[in-house]
């Protein structure tokens, strides 16, 4: 359990803010037209 602002955070409310977090990057970078990863 790693410690987010002095607070220690649950394991599943870390997990739901890295995903947020991924999620809004890879949005972020899809708007910015940079190159993604497609197979197929």
């Amino acid at each position: 359990m790693r410690v987010l602002g002095g607070l220690a955070a649950p394991d599943l409310d870390e997990l739901r803010l890295e995903l947020v977090l991924v999620l809004a990057l890879h949005e972020e970078a899809e708007r910015l037209g940079a190159p993604a990863q497609e197979a197929g």
